[in-house]
């Protein structure tokens, strides 16, 4: 929404902008997006809905503000392609400048997290969306970095620094996300040497900035006083309590809590189907850890339970308000990450029944939340039934269907899978074929 006037007339704080159509849907499932109420075109209203308050840190903003055009369906379309763009970028770069034994770790954490909250923000118009690639791509650039010599090196401390400044710079936690991202590096990589000294430079620039960014917005507040509302005076007491039910906040990731305004309910099988194969992609991955690998994936547990139990607490509140699963998203697409890394020359490795089952219950259960939440906002859920053209109230006037749409982001993201089933696969018996090698040779000797 482009702002045309700044305060005259208005509140303190508040700008002039084009009056906004009223989403009468919103919180009401059975309803479809057809239901908004439209003020006339040059009427202006006042707002407060905008980082002119510097409630976000600046980049996330002032980026996307760069995209917004007087056509609200075309900028919100662009701003979507910018971040999947970045996202893509990102990853391929990360995917040809990482050490070989780091590629798969790299994609195998980022997919085992992402249906379907992950899924439904990476390609959305909200910050969080940079605060997940921030998360996947951080701790991984940091690793490569410590690792790699030359223009290798060089190549992936840029990515580094560019995946900070898009995540800190789109919100204040991400920045809090990113420092535990770079302690989680430093664990895994120190050494007494010069070399690491020297090369550890880099990271400790990275924590002033991410710090930087996060007291740029006053949604650093939160991390002291919570998030607006006081606390009982036996916040102690509150923070024990919730300690005990943050793991719900987790299991959300993975769509036991609804979609959107937390109004689109998924299917059961959805969040049961995401979390089975994030347990056990973690359990095979934690199969054989270092001591570094354990302290690494402490810090990080250790970080999901503490954080939003202390900010609800200082809220005065329990889990189930205020704090949502996307806001520790983050914390367990590095978490994925971590269980699934090679320490100590071990690597990944799968059974092909190992691989091919886990990606199919992703690519069935992205499919089905697709499908539900463009069911939600086509007639509203009330309606049942596969066919998604029959009874849409609401889409573009286009010649591409709502069903044409679901099965090509169905088969896309499942294509995408099956690439990944066969790297893996293949780089498996890559490895049983080196190993068996080694092994004649050494029998030879």
């Amino acid at each position: 929404m482009q702002v045309t006037h700044l305060n005259s007339g208005a509140q303190p704080h508040h700008r002039w902008c084009p009056s906004k159509p009223i989403f009468s849907y919103a919180f009401v499932p059975s309803q479809s997006a057809e239901c908004q109420t439209f003020h006339g075109e040059d009427s202006l209203i006042a707002t407060d809905r905008g980082n002119f308050n510097s409630l976000y840190p600046p980049v996330f903003y002032m980026t996307m503000s760069a995209f917004v055009s007087g056509e609200p369906e075309s900028s919100a379309v662009l701003m979507r392609s910018v971040s999947i763009l970045l996202l893509v970028g990102i990853f391929c770069a990360l995917w040809n400048l990482l050490p070989g034994n780091r590629r798969l770790t790299l994609v195998w954490g980022l997919v085992i997290t992402s249906v379907p909250l992950g899924m439904f923000l990476l390609a959305s118009n909200n910050p969080s969306s940079w605060a997940i690639i921030s998360a996947g791509a951080l701790w991984m650039s940091l690793l490569g970095y410590f690792e790699s010599s030359g223009w290798r090196r060089a190549g992936l401390g840029a990515l580094a620094v560019l995946a900070l400044i898009i995540g800190a710079g789109a919100r204040a936690d991400a920045s809090v996300y990113a420092v535990l991202a770079i302690l989680v590096v430093c664990v895994l990589t120190v050494e007494k040497t010069w070399r690491w000294v020297g090369a550890a430079l880099l990271p400790f620039l990275l924590v002033v900035v991410a710090v930087g960014f996060a007291l740029s917005a006053s949604q650093s507040s939160v991390a002291l006083s919570g998030l607006g509302s006081p606390g009982p005076a036996s916040w102690q007491s509150l923070f024990l309590v919730n300690l005990l039910e943050v793991p719900s906040l987790w299991v959300g990731v993975f769509g036991s809590w609804d979609l959107g305004w937390l109004d689109t309910h998924l299917p059961s099988v959805v969040w049961v189907g995401g979390l089975g194969v994030f347990v056990a992609c973690v359990s095979v991955g934690l199969k054989e850890s270092s001591i570094r690998k354990i302290l690494a994936v402490g810090i990080v547990v250790a970080s999901m339970c503490v954080i939003p139990a202390y900010i609800l607490a200082r809220s005065g509140a329990q889990v189930g308000t205020d704090v949502q699963p996307r806001y520790v998203l983050p914390l367990v697409v590095m978490l994925g990450g971590l269980a699934l890394l090679d320490i100590d020359l071990w690597r990944f490795r799968l059974s092909w029944t190992q691989t091919l089952i886990p990606l199919t219950v992703l690519a069935g259960g992205n499919s089905l939340a697709l499908h539900t939440n463009m069911r939600r906002y086509l007639t509203g859920l009330d309606e049942r039934g596969p066919d998604l053209d029959a009874g849409a109230q609401w889409w573009w006037d286009i010649s591409v269907s709502p069903m044409l749409v679901w099965a090509v982001g169905s088969l896309a993201f499942g294509g995408f899978l099956a690439l990944l089933a066969r790297e893996t696969l293949s780089s498996g018996r890559e490895r049983e074929t080196v190993r068996v090698n080694v092994g004649t040779f050494d029998r030879e000797r």
